[in-house]
Order: C-alpha cells, then structure tokens, then sequence
C-alpha cells in the first residue's frame, strides 16, 4: 500500500498508475494481468530497493547509504533525487 501519513490505503500497483499518470506518463500495464503487488514488492526486497515491513514498503537505507560513496554511485543518487522529489509531492498532493 502506498498512503500519505492519515490518508487511506492505496493498491500499491494502483498508486503507481497514478503518479505515472500525473507526471503524464502513459501507462501500459492491464490491471489482470502481469506481474501482481507481492512479486511486485517481493522484487523490490530481492534487489535491495525496498524492504517490506508489515503492511508499509520502505525504501532500503542501505541501498542509499551505499549510492553516496564513490563519485559513479554518487551521480546515480542525483539523477534519482528529481523522481524521489517528484514522488514525495506526489504523495503530499494526495495528503487529507
């Protein structure tokens, strides 16, 4: 689930339709098919970009803590900071 702190759960999957949508993103994915939520997430786990804890996906500190070593990891980090930025007012928006 994707929730904004007092807001109400979202299909996680859902959630990321309608940010891609709100960027103006075309979004290709048919809602029956495909890979589902807990591959989704059991995906994130296994490559170290996110850790489920209980009903909450958190994103992997060490996978962030590791991109602000050496100068290669380090612009990694900043091509990501404009979609993590995108992403945090992505879920303010929609914020109660």
């Amino acid at each position: 689930m994707a929730r904004p702190a007092g807001a109400e759960d979202t299909a996680l999957l859902d959630w990321i339709d309608d940010f891609a949508v709100a960027r103006g993103w075309t979004v290709l994915r048919r809602r029956g098919a495909g890979l589902g939520p807990n591959a989704f997430v059991g995906a994130l786990d296994a490559v170290g970009v996110a850790t489920p804890v209980g009903r909450t996906l958190v994103l992997a500190e060490g996978l962030f803590a590791q991109l602000q070593g050496a100068a290669e990891e380090r612009a990694i980090l900043d091509r990501l900071q404009p979609l993590s930025d995108a992403v945090e007012a992505h879920l303010e928006a929609r914020a109660p």
